[in-house]
């Protein structure tokens, strides 16, 4: 009887174990409930807690439709909302705005790019756009490498280089700062630097 106890709670011990590795490990999942959203955009907010980019102050998340997104982005005045997957709103009041109906991974990435602009509103000054979003691109690259999947850190780089390959660059230099000095050598030059010089 001993025996069989023993099997038993074994059997659901590993059942635990593997439930919780599959859950964490489901990044393709297509994120369409409040709650999955609300759970991915903490990981986030941890995520930054971790890199010591985080604000002191909560940043309400607002969850909707994509298309809905693209127009508060677009009435910003701060771009065309065209290729917007998620958005940071400064004021009127501070908010993020999350999509619903993407993979888990794009969902947490975009969650932890747009946390980043929130630390560097804060904690910067007025910077050239390529530094500004080459920060939020290599924090998402990061957020990625962090949960280990390669394909998608890959199609970061990939997008930056050709959406812009000035930020592509500054990616590629906070790669370069992180290596050498940690996270204090990133935040010392993007607190210091407007726009990316080629050296």
């Amino acid at each position: 009887m001993k025996h069989l106890f023993f099997v038993f709670s074994m059997i659901i011990f590993v059942f635990c174990i593997v439930s919780s590795v599959s859950a964490e490990e489901n990044w393709n999942r297509i994120v369409n409930d409040e709650a999955d959203a609300k759970a991915l955009y903490q990981k986030a907010v941890e995520f930054t807690k971790q890199m010591k980019m985080n604000v002191d102050r909560d940043i309400y998340m607002r969850f909707e439709e994509l298309e809905h997104i693209k127009i508060h982005a677009s009435s910003s005045g701060w771009t065309s909302g065209e290729n917007v997957l998620a958005f940071y709103r400064p004021y009127g009041p501070e908010l993020i705005f999350m999509p619903k109906g993407v993979p888990a991974i794009d969902f947490y990435t975009a969650a932890v790019h747009e946390l980043t602009h929130a630390w560097n509103s804060s904690n910067c000054p007025p910077q050239d756009r390529s530094v500004n979003e080459g920060l939020s691109k290599w924090m998402e690259f990061m957020a990625c490498m962090s949960v280990g999947d390669r394909a998608k850190s890959a199609r970061i780089l990939g997008e930056s280089s050709v959406r812009d390959p000035i930020e592509y660059k500054v990616v590629q230099h906070l790669m370069k700062l992180y290596k050498e000095g940690g996270i204090e050598a990133v935040k010392k030059y993007v607190k210091e630097t407007y726009k990316y010089e080629d050296k």
